[in-house]
């Protein structure tokens, strides 16, 4: 076969190989299937902050505004609660879905809050059943007064319906037969209450609001196409590393997100879209790869608008996420053995945060347009609520929670995220292993150093390159990390614990090389 045959091949099998990666990573991050996270971790994993893009997607379906202009938000019944009863109604209440109506007696309760299950003090009744939630924001007739259902709480076998107004106007005899009809007919608009979240501007809620509507109203097909754009950035990255750092550590970069229980949690939510805090990552190191100065400008315009929709979409790891982009042109700084190479990766380095920044404050910029009547006032809100809340700000002016966060140490704050792992760190091995690893690439990395090997220097570069990328947010949002424990051991995975493993994995060749020397030695001793 000519060398042109054997191109096309390799290209052949190149895409083929992207396409079933495309494919299994995508279902992954929708359905789970390679179970990496326990299943009903998985079906509620950050549904609330979902919610907040349900609400802007309901809003528009019913021709309502959010709030101060947001654009995202949460909704609920009537008076609106921060509690998952209320935050979570969103699933109910998206799409103008029709019902088959409901006649239902109440369950036979009777002491000193219930009579025939209807509450003696206040707008509820307890009847047995369930999926009655599918039914909040319904109507509902208990024996002629006509309430709205605000929200379900289930006790065992009995569902709790809470409704508006106050005390129901029914007989509350024991035996009276009191009757329960729900109407199976769409939510009223009118008894919807929308909170805005103004804390980030929330262009996903924009987006994915449009795509529903295109999508036949599908929140499945929105979840659906946020796995894929996630898994194809991952497969991007993972063919970009084998090129400009190894191919080992494309593998096991691959493996730690595949099997990463906290990036398969993550990959479907319709607020956090992981996906575009990958992608500038990958659009950075497509640099590389640029031969024209026209090439390097165009890189840099899809780069800049990367940064800006994902900081449009949310501040959280904003230090991660650039960092994360600029990383492998740090390494490639370090290992370079020639000078000119050298500088010019810095200089890419430099690139790449500058157009960060430059980024992050056009984002802040067209984020204060809806925090305040000013630009000027809505960055002054923008600080003193947000930036101080989740970095070092005074204490004493927010809630207890906040204050501890803010009064905690940076040190005892980055142990958490060493020590308290309460999963797996990928599906086959526990997170309790974590510090441990950590020790045994220290290790690696020290005897290589005493011993001149000849990797040590790229082996090293990539250790903490990537290491600074989750520290970075760690100490500089100290405040978040804090308080976000159920979120932010997420970090690990952009690129460090490939890093780790990568790291771990040579160590374990250059034991078992070491090994085999000292066996064959010992053999001749013998003869």
């Amino acid at each position: 076969m000519s060398w042109k045959g054997l191109a096309v091949k390799s290209k052949f099998s190149a895409a083929l190989t992207a396409l079933l990666l495309i494919v299994l990573l995508t279902l992954s991050f929708h359905k789970n299937i390679f179970s990496v996270v326990p299943a009903e971790s998985f079906s509620a994993f950050q549904h609330d902050s979902e919610t907040l893009v349900l609400g802007r997607i309901i809003a528009d379906e019913n021709n309502k505004a959010l709030p101060l202009g947001a654009g995202i938000g949460f909704v609920g019944i009537s008076d609106f609660i921060y509690i998952p009863e209320y935050i979570l109604q969103s699933y109910q209440l998206i799409g103008r879905k029709t019902l088959e109506p409901l006649t239902l007696r109440p369950a036979p309760l009777n002491d000193d809050n219930w009579t025939e299950g209807v509450s003696r003090h206040s707008a509820r009744i307890v009847v047995l059943g369930s999926g009655l939630d599918r039914y909040v924001g319904r109507k509902v007739d208990v024996q002629g007064d006509v309430r709205t259902i605000k929200a379900v709480k289930y006790n065992y076998q009995y569902a709790n319906l809470d409704l508006t107004g106050d005390l129901l106007r029914v007989d509350r005899t024991v035996g009276s037969g009191v009757t329960v009809k729900i109407s199976g007919d769409p939510v009223d608009p009118s008894t919807m209450k929308f909170v805005a979240y103004p804390q980030q501007y929330g262009v996903q809620g924009a987006l994915f609001s449009g795509m529903y509507k295109v999508l036949s109203q599908s929140l499945v097909a929105l979840n659906f196409l946020n796995s894929f754009a996630f898994a194809v950035v991952v497969v991007a990255l993972v063919f970009l590393y084998s090129k400009v750092i190894s191919l080992q550590f494309a593998v096991f970069f691959l493996l730690s997100v595949a099997f990463s229980p906290w990036l398969v949690a993550f990959g479907r939510n319709l607020y956090w879209i992981p996906f575009a805090w990958f992608l500038p990552a990958a659009l950075a190191i497509s640099l590389f790869f640029s031969r024209t100065p026209r090439q390097e400008i165009l890189v840099c315009i899809f780069l800049f608008c990367a940064f800006v929709f994902r900081f449009l979409a949310g501040y959280e790891y904003l230090t991660s996420v650039i960092l994360f982009a600029a990383a492998p042109f740090v390494y490639l700084a370090v290992v370079a053995a020639q000078r000119e190479a050298r500088v010019l990766n810095l200089k890419r380095v430099g690139v790449i945060f500058s157009i960060g920044v430059v980024a992050f404050i056009v984002a802040l910029l067209i984020h204060a347009t809806v925090r305040g009547d000013t630009v000027w006032q809505g960055l002054q809100s923008i600080y003193e609520v947000d930036v101080k809340r989740r970095t070092y700000g005074d204490p004493s002016r927010f809630d207890p929670l906040t204050a501890a966060s803010l009064t905690s140490s940076p040190v005892g704050v980055l142990m958490v995220y060493v020590n308290s792992w309460t999963t797996n760190l990928v599906k086959t091995i526990p997170g309790g292993w974590f510090p441990f690893m950590l020790l045994w690439a220290t290790a690696v990395l020290v005897y290589r150093w005493i011993g001149r090997n000849i990797q040590w220097r790229a082996d090293t570069a990539l250790f903490f390159v990537f290491l600074i990328v989750p520290l970075s947010w760690f100490v500089l949002a100290k405040g978040h990390s804090f308080i976000h424990t159920q979120l932010n051991f997420v970090l690990w995975y952009f690129g460090f614990v490939a890093a780790l493993l990568h790291v771990s994995f040579n160590g374990f060749k250059l034991t078992l090389l070491g090994l085999g020397v000292w066996m064959r030695k010992h053999r001749m001793e013998e003869i």
